[in-house]
């Protein structure tokens, strides 16, 4: 499974706290409450799901998974964002706009076996 855009916004500033984790790498907020963080979690520990996530604003594995508090594989979109590389997967979830994280969502759109599921609230235009 591909989860797509993992930040909650893309114009907060850098925040830690005690008690809600954050990390803002680039111009993205993410915390355990994101909804791409959130399901990552709970496909990782509900279904013990393989995982990967894609957002061209997190530069490391490692700020992800001490959010999510699980290891996590990066798929790299910056070779294999294309319909070929995004077949390998199941199913393909949009927690945020593609075209909000530089991504082009033309690929997503000629996935015949692959099932997308858009919870990204983006309206077609």
């Amino acid at each position: 499974m591909l989860v797509v855009g993992l930040g909650s916004t893309h114009s907060q500033q850098m925040q830690y706290t005690q008690k809600q984790p954050q990390l803002s790498i680039s111009s993205v907020n993410f915390d355990a409450s994101s909804p791409g963080v959130a399901m990552i979690s709970r496909l990782r520990s509900r279904w013990d799901a393989t995982v990967e996530f894609a957002d061209p604003d997190i530069e490391t594995v490692e700020d992800v998974a001490a959010v999510v508090g699980l290891e996590i594989c990066r798929f790299d979109e910056k070779s294999r964002w294309h319909t070929m590389g995004l077949s390998w997967f199941d199913l393909v979830i949009v927690a945020s706009p593609v075209e909000e994280l530089g991504l082009d969502a033309e690929p997503l759109t000629r996935l015949t076996r692959t099932v997308v599921v858009d919870f990204s609230g983006q309206k077609d235009g």
